[in-house]
């Protein structure tokens, strides 16, 4: 198969998609007979570019407006690399890849889905807004197929009209070698946490966009009560974002400044260490129109680190934590119920390692970033099987 990933984040930017479209672009590399990469020319892209396997065609556009400018050099492409099918990261870019298809330059046209770009609506109940949802309407049932990272984005697809039997999830990978550590490492742990003032005692652990829909709140609004429970408890929260400042003033509200430690944004191996000094992840999120958790992969990135998690039940984070197995689930919102999950797995040790360690075990067994791109390659390939 000879394969062109579109997508408008792609390395250097950073973020979740990207990180989305270069795993499944590394791995699609080593499993087709030709492929390469569509994305947006960035600062620094030509020095990302040079120490890949595979070609990236740069568009000199910017990535918001990549779908704008994207069939002449989509046709390029295709005629220089002689791809056949389209793998596009983001919805946006399948009304150019459909004319492409059109024109005889594509055999077929596959698509992720995620969440939010599904439930986003420019300008809703303006013209524009009705005029941005028509055309939704009519690009996604002229695609080949889609891959939606959970069974809610899935339910959304077919919300949308997408045939089901085009429709087939695939959930987040995660990079296990990625989060491996070194015995050296392991052992540095006590002294990572003193140097980032994080106590010796029981470490919760979020690591997130600091925005209200992630839930840093509730588990700030829990704390005291765990505390209480398990008096030598501490709190970091890894990222950054414009809620900083007020999750601040709330956790001196509660009284639990001195247990709350904001790291804000960290070195990727540092975000590694975090995950495998904490006891317990917990990330509460909600649901904020149009804001959605579509699969909640740090839960799963956890998990490769031998450790339990705590979520809720919305979004796709009921695909990314198997309740009782890898972790627990409990309502939005659910202060009680969040506080008494958390407890459970401080409370019992042994019940909590064992949940990480089967964690551990499904993300490396079921869960890695090659299953996901094999399932794929495996229905894109089928495909061209249904065509012959």
């Amino acid at each position: 198969m000879r394969l062109l990933l579109v997508t408008q984040d792609f390395p250097p930017a950073v973020g979740g998609i990207q990180t989305y479209s270069k795993a499944l672009a590394d791995r699609f590399a080593g499993s087709t007979e030709h492929f390469g990469v569509l994305a947006p020319a960035q600062r620094g892209s030509a020095a990302i570019d040079a120490e890949l396997e595979y070609p990236v065609f740069r568009i000199p556009v910017p990535s918001d407006g990549m779908r704008y400018a994207l069939l002449p050099y989509l046709s390029y492409a295709c005629l220089k690399g002689g791809f056949r099918v389209a793998f596009l990261a983001q919805w946006y870019s399948g009304a150019a890849a459909s004319l492409a298809k059109r024109l005889g330059l594509l055999d077929r046209v596959y698509a992720a889905a995620h969440g939010q770009e599904l439930l986003r609506v420019p300008a809703e109940g303006q013209w524009l807004g009705r005029a941005y949802v028509r055309h939704r309407q009519r690009v996604l049932p002229a695609l080949d197929g889609f891959f939606p990272v959970s069974r809610y984005t899935a339910s959304l697809l077919e919300g949308l009209e997408v045939p089901a039997g085009r429709v087939h999830v695939v959930y987040n990978g995660t990079d296990v070698e990625r989060f491996a550590i070194t015995a050296d490492e392991r052992a540095g742990l006590a002294a990572w946490r003193r140097e980032h003032g994080l106590g010796s005692g029981p470490l919760l652990l979020t690591a997130a966009r600091l925005v209200r829909r992630k839930g840093v709140d509730a588990v700030l609004a829990a704390l005291p009560a765990i505390a209480r429970k398990v008096p030598g408890v501490h709190y970091a929260v890894v990222g950054s974002g414009p809620e900083r400042d007020n999750l601040e003033q709330l956790a001196r509200q509660l009284g639990v400044r001195e247990r709350v430690s904001f790291l804000g944004q960290l070195p990727d191996r540092d975000v590694v260490l975090a995950y495998n000094a904490c006891d317990v992840f917990v990330m509460p999120a909600r649901f904020e129109h149009p804001s959605v958790e579509g699969f909640g992969l740090v839960f799963r990135e956890a998990n490769a680190c031998g450790k339990p998690v705590v979520g809720t039940r919305t979004g796709g984070i009921a695909d990314a934590i198997e309740d009782g197995r890898t972790g627990l689930l409990v309502e939005p919102d659910a202060l009680e119920a969040l506080t008494n999950a958390v407890l459970r797995l401080l409370e019992d040790p042994a019940y909590a390692a064992r949940l990480g360690e089967q964690g551990r075990a499904l993300v490396t067994e079921s869960g890695t970033w090659q299953h996901a791109a094999d399932r794929m390659l495996d229905v894109m390939r089928a495909g061209a099987e249904d065509e012959a």
